[in-house]
């Protein structure tokens, strides 16, 4: 009689056992397949606006000022002949001269990348550095 009764609590535990696995895996299953599917939004368009905004807004941090200078000079370095005209260029380092989160080498490195890519404008650029560290002085 003993060795029934241990065979049936023995058995009984095996079945106790099976039916909690039974039961997590379901509620494991159902959950993972309810669970939403994260979609990434779409990547914020990389235009010259949205770097010349970059540069315009006192908030941007140097890390986005920086990435936003290399992508002008990388992308749109070239002044007028179908890009953007001179105007807006000189603008630009005005801009980045009297930004609170710029330093000298930022600024300088724009220029000179212009410069290099736009030879026969160094003078206007020259003239817009000029002016804007003159302002930034004030």
């Amino acid at each position: 009689m003993p060795i029934t009764l241990i065979l049936t609590m023995v058995g009984l535990l095996f079945l106790l056992i099976l039916l909690v696995f039974l039961y997590v895996w379901i509620f494991h299953s159902k959950t993972v397949s309810r669970q939403p599917v994260m979609v990434s939004p779409d990547p914020p368009a990389v235009t010259f606006e949205s770097f010349q905004s970059m540069i315009k807004s006192p908030s941007s941090t140097k890390e986005e000022l920086n990435m936003a200078v290399d992508m002008i000079l990388e992308r749109y370095g070239m002044i007028g002949e179908g890009g953007h005209p001179l105007r807006i260029y000189e603008l630009l380092i005005e801009m980045l001269c009297l930004h609170p989160n710029t330093d000298a080498k930022m600024v300088l490195r724009f220029e000179k990348g212009l410069r290099t890519a736009n030879p026969k404008y160094i003078n206007e650029i020259e003239r817009s550095l000029a002016q804007g560290l003159r302002i930034r002085r004030k």
